[in-house]
Formats: C-alpha cells, structure tokens, sequence
C-alpha cells in the first residue's frame, strides 16, 4: 500500500482524542501511567530497567546500558515490537516533562500502528503524527482553552503545570489554537472530564 506523502494530522489527532476518552482517568496532567495500564498488550520500563532486567544474558557487545541501548536508534524512547505485547521504553534520565513527551510520541507510534522491526528507522510522516498525536494528547485544544478561562491558570508558566509539559509544547499547542480555532468541543471528551474541571477551585476571569 502506499504511503501518503504528508502526515495525516487529522487522523493522529482523533486518535488522542479517543484515547483520552476510552483509557484515561478523566484529570490533569494526562496520566500516561493510567493509559498504559489499560492497555493489556503494551508494556513499559526506563532504559535502566530494561538493561537490568537483561543483565544475565547480555551479549559480549552489550556490556553497558549505553552499549545496549545504541542500536535502538534513540537516546530519548522507542517502542518495541514483541510476540504477544509491545514494550515502550524510555530514558528516565531526561526532566519529568520531556520524558511525558518521548512516552505519549511513542504511544502515537503505537496507536498509529507504526509498526516496524527491531532497528528500522520510522518515515518522516510517522514521526510528525506521532508528535501531532502527543500534543493532542498531553494538550487537548478544548482543555487547555477551558483552563485558561480559569483566572489562576492565564500564564503560560501555569498552563505547563496544569499540564506537564514544557514552554515549547504548549506555546506550539497556543498557537495552533489560534490557527484552527479553539471551538471545536467534544462532548464525550467534556463529559469524561467535567467532574475534575468541576471540582477545581478556581475563579473563572470576570
């Protein structure tokens, strides 16, 4: 089958949009941790983990984690194809927002079904709509507009937190508001995350 020649943003972005619905826990920032646990065939460890957990059998050439590691192809994350379950591991070592990062780009390969085999490299398209997908699933357009209402959450420094992720995600997250519009609501979305924007004790801007 052929490949598209441009990333299809539509179809990565309805896809974080299901997946907030259907595995999430309805409260910010995203739980990454409570979407996995809900997939059965995905696992996932830290780089450390992984290595540790391999260390007995190690071959000759693999001596160390980074040694290891090399031949993935990624010092950041990386989604492994197994017999029976997917394993995502990831490199703990980064700050707490850009690991949220590396994870949700990987759960967008996977949801994606970017399949490939141990070493083959992803296509430029796959990699732009797995990064479309972890914008669109670590910063809802209808959330982050909702929150900004809220007269406590109108910074930028305080929509990161409210989200966990980084100046540069969110900025980019803003700025395709502006672009395609902030009005689009998804009333399934609204509804699995209407009782943790409820029960939050903030004014909204007079």
């Amino acid at each position: 089958m052929a490949e598209f020649l441009s990333p299809n943003y539509g179809k990565a972005s309805n896809l974080a949009t299901d997946v907030l619905i259907n595995y999430s826990n309805g409260v910010l920032p995203i739980d990454l941790s409570y979407i996995i646990s809900n997939i059965p065939d995905l696992g996932i460890m830290t780089f450390t983990e992984w290595y540790e957990s391999l260390r007995p059998e190690l071959p000759k050439w693999a001596s160390t984690k980074d040694e290891l590691i090399a031949p993935l192809g990624s010092p950041d994350s990386v989604l492994m194809p197994g017999n029976d379950q997917f394993l995502l591991l990831y490199n703990e070592e980064f700050i707490e927002t850009r690991c949220r990062w590396n994870i949700a780009h990987e759960l967008g390969h996977y949801f994606l079904c970017h399949i490939k085999t141990d070493y083959e490299v992803y296509t430029e398209v796959q990699e732009k709509e797995a990064n479309c997908f972890a914008r669109h699933l670590l910063t809802p357009f209808q959330l982050v507009w909702k929150i900004a209402e809220l007269k406590n959450a109108r910074s930028l420094m305080n929509l990161c937190n409210y989200f966990s992720v980084s100046h540069y995600v969110m900025e980019y997250t803003i700025n395709n508001m502006n672009k395609y519009g902030r009005n689009v609501i998804n009333e399934e979305l609204q509804e699995k995350f209407k009782f943790y924007l409820a029960t939050q004790e903030l004014e909204k801007i007079s």
